[in-house]
């Protein structure tokens, strides 16, 4: 009898850790809810200054850009590359000629493609700037185009 109550005792004292042990786990991840929930702005805060940085450049041929602006634009764009930490905000500069001569400005994820093409870009003349975006909104290639008034 004594043997039997010493281990209703222990099964006892093992359904009350396991009962804590489930209460701590359920807290924990109503706490992880609340954390994911107040991150979400962020991510959305941090696309919207990412995309700010280069809204300016990419109006589509609305807007015309001096070559200058788009030369300095490709050695911003490059050291920003460099001090991200996720590489999906990278961003990837073109020139189009308008013929199948396409100039790598800023490699974005492909480094080892960069030509330097920036020589192409000739500052005073004018460019329009076209961008694409990922499934998430993010800015990720600016292709420019000579400027032509019609």
């Amino acid at each position: 009898m004594e043997n039997a109550s010493k281990a209703l005792l222990i099964a006892g004292a093992i359904l009350l850790v396991i009962a804590i042990i489930g209460i701590g786990m359920s807290i924990f991840n109503q706490a992880q809810d609340i954390v994911g929930d107040a991150t979400a702005p962020m991510d959305a805060l941090l696309v919207s200054a990412h995309n700010n940085r280069f809204q300016a450049y990419t109006k589509g041929s609305d807007t015309e850009i001096k070559g200058s602006l788009i030369i300095s634009l490709v050695g911003d764009t490059a050291a920003y590359n460099d001090s991200l930490t996720d590489s999906r905000l990278q961003v990837t500069i073109v020139y189009n000629d308008g013929t199948d001569d396409i100039s790598l400005l800023v490699p974005g994820s492909a480094p080892t493609l960069y030509t330097g093409g920036k020589s192409n870009i000739v500052s005073k003349d004018k460019y329009y700037g076209v961008a694409e975006f990922d499934d998430s909104g993010v800015i990720t290639d600016i292709t420019f185009y000579n400027y032509t008034a019609d």
